[in-house]
């Protein structure tokens, strides 16, 4: 390969993590929606023999889905993304809210680890979705919805951060009561410092989570939000297209919410002394 090659595309991936990002990522996507696009109708249709909406049709339909309105959708695209994003976020604001300082205390206090540690440890391997029937009975309209997104963000948020606890190397807490720091002191000035970027992993994994949980979770107990014209879109309307269509901004919407999340992860940690 000559120098000249090495200075050009190839050169600004090695150099820079943006650049590759950038340009492998456009390629990687490109690539994708290019199968989408031409390979896989194909492939259904010798296969099943429906047809199978193109990548540029549900983009289309997308697009549609935000100044048009069917009879059956009471609202604009616009409308049911704003909806799902307050239920999520009130889902996982409730869960960082609850698994955070609990996880410190429990990494921090061994009772309280070994009174709440098991009870946690058998709830976690259910799906949030499992946990439906619970909403059901227990809770009416939007709180149901906010209660499977609150599972789906708790448990990465309290793990992490726990681990994050446990992980601390006990020469800093002896250095600090060499030092003589008290307890209280030491809690906040080591404990809370230590663990966070595990709890910041824990937040963006839980509301990642917790994105991903809308779908399902706006079956049970909604009229409206981007799940619920998933949902009604393929099940109820058989329109695929559309239903592909909110799949795609689903994901589109949790990538931001990644990139937000890592913008916000970078930022905390630096205030909290640790980059």
């Amino acid at each position: 390969m000559t120098t000249a090659e090495e200075s050009g595309i190839l050169g600004r991936i090695k150099e820079s993590e943006l650049a590759s990002r950038l340009i492998l990522g456009t390629i990687g996507a490109a690539l994708f929606i290019l199968f989408w696009e031409f390979a896989i109708d194909p492939i259904a249709m010798s296969v099943s023999g429906n047809h199978f909406p193109t990548f540029s049709e549900s983009v289309g339909a997308l697009l549609q889905s935000f100044t048009h309105r069917e009879l059956w959708n009471p609202n604009f695209m616009g409308d049911h993304l704003a909806f799902s994003l307050v239920r999520v976020m009130m889902g996982f604001g409730i869960a960082a809210f609850i698994a955070v300082p609990l996880a410190l205390l429990m990494g921090w206090v061994k009772p309280f680890e070994h009174l709440l540690f098991p009870m946690n440890e058998i709830a976690r391997p259910i799906p949030p979705l499992a946990w439906i029937p619970v909403a059901v009975i227990l809770l009416s309209g939007e709180m149901k919805v906010v209660f499977i997104c609150f599972l789906g963000a708790y448990f990465p948020i309290l793990i992490s951060t726990l681990q994050g606890v446990k992980s601390i190397d006990p020469l800093l807490f002896d250095a600090a009561r060499t030092l003589g720091a008290s307890r209280r002191h030491i809690f906040f000035k080591v404990v809370v410092p230590a663990t966070s970027a595990h709890m910041m992993t824990g937040l963006k994994v839980g509301l990642g989570v917790a994105w991903m949980t809308i779908v399902a979770a706006e079956m049970i107990g909604a009229t409206n939000g981007v799940g619920w014209y998933i949902y009604f879109s393929a099940v109820q309307q058989g329109i695929y297209v559309q239903a592909l269509g909110g799949m795609i901004l689903i994901g589109l919407v949790g990538y931001v919410i990644f990139l937000l999340m890592e913008v916000a992860e970078k930022r905390f940690l630096k205030w909290m002394g640790m980059r």
